[in-house]
């Protein structure tokens, strides 16, 4: 996401740049400007606003597409060597924290995590085992694998409710 921003800023900086130019607000002073480039100077001003509030709407709007919202109910499909499953999330985001409440198979426990862009990691404990599932969330689907403790590994998809 970062790497989007800044090729995002280095064209909005270049588009400016091209419309400065192009405009002819390069010139010093009002008299270097004829009668009619005044009128179309002004114009051309009038323009270079829109076009540059667009852009920059434009790239804000980018930056909150980017944005992971998990706050909500996500069940999940598991598969591993040990049969699958059905859990279900119940999560709230704090920023890029993650609280709630993990219920599948083997009871009910607290979970915590951090979503980073469109990555997360999720962990509860059960019966003394810590388990942690890592994925990538794309709108209202998760999917990435899940570690039981050392114990085995599988893979999930999900969706919001």
């Amino acid at each position: 996401m970062r790497l989007v921003l800044y090729f995002s800023a280095q064209a909005l900086a270049c588009h400016f740049w091209i419309c400065y130019e192009h405009a002819g607000f390069h010139k010093h002073t009002l008299e270097d400007f004829t009668s009619s480039e005044k009128k179309e100077a002004g114009m051309k001003k009038v323009k270079l606003f829109f076009v540059s509030v667009m852009s920059l709407m434009m790239l804000f709007g980018a930056t909150m597409a980017f944005a992971a919202d998990m706050t909500g109910t996500w069940t999940l499909d598991v598969t591993s060597a040990g049969g699958t499953g059905s859990p279900v999330f119940e999560l709230k985001q704090d920023g890029d924290k993650l609280s709630g409440t993990y219920k599948g198979r083997w009871g009910e426990a607290p979970a915590t995590g951090t979503v980073k862009d469109d990555d997360f990691v999720i962990n509860y404990s059960l019966g003394g085992v810590n388990v942690v599932y890592k994925g990538k969330v794309d709108g209202n689907k998760v999917s990435g694998k899940v570690d039981f403790g050392g114990q085995g590994e599988g893979t999930f998809t999900g969706v919001k409710k």
